[in-house]
């Protein structure tokens, strides 16, 4: 099977995945996923969208272990460094949470999650700036927050599309402009 279509498949799988985490059919998303995985070990989005599973299930252990595995192999990964905080949070661990929030704000400014709780955190010593983010971002159109993430994400090609796509329903916004001219 050519590598393009083999990767157009497993993109595919994942999305599902994706779209069945959030429906709450976390145990049918965590076995395709790992179908998916036996065929395509070591695939990083594959292993992050597995942990997120796992740690919406309350399997901390297994999340943060292929949260582990995606940080080794990018350690530039923000969403996996959200991840981590979540896991640190559920635990009680509020200083590791602290601390991997904000290493995944420091790779992705994007992420409403980790700013969200940074800014709930009324001992966060930078409180006020984490609130002025999710204040921005929440005055976002969610496809707009998305394109962000993606450019931060290194996705430039999926970030484009998805930005022109906005542009073509609202094309004077100028956050949009300028996040395709980014």
């Amino acid at each position: 099977m050519p590598e393009q279509v083999k990767n157009t498949q497993v993109e595919q799988i994942i999305k599902q995945c994706q779209l069945l985490i959030n429906k709450g059919h976390l145990s049918q998303a965590s076995e395709n996923l790992e179908n998916m995985l036996a065929q395509n070990p070591g695939h990083i989005e594959g292993i992050y969208c597995l942990a997120v599973c796992q740690r919406k299930q309350q399997k901390y252990a297994e999340s943060m272990a292929n949260l582990n595995q995606v940080l080794v192999k990018a350690p530039d990964h923000g969403r996996a460094h959200q991840e981590q905080g979540f896991i640190h949070k559920a635990l009680g661990e509020t200083f590791k949470a602290i601390t991997a929030f904000e290493k995944a704000v420091a790779l992705n400014p994007a992420l409403f999650g980790s700013w969200r709780v940074l800014a709930d955190e009324l001992d966060y010593s930078n409180h006020q700036e984490a609130k002025k983010h999710v204040d921005w971002l929440s005055s976002l159109p969610p496809a707009l927050v998305s394109v962000s993430s993606l450019i931060y994400q290194k996705q430039l090609h999926r970030a484009e599309r998805l930005c022109r796509h906005f542009l073509k329903d609202h094309p004077h916004q100028p956050e949009a402009m300028r996040l395709l001219a980014e």
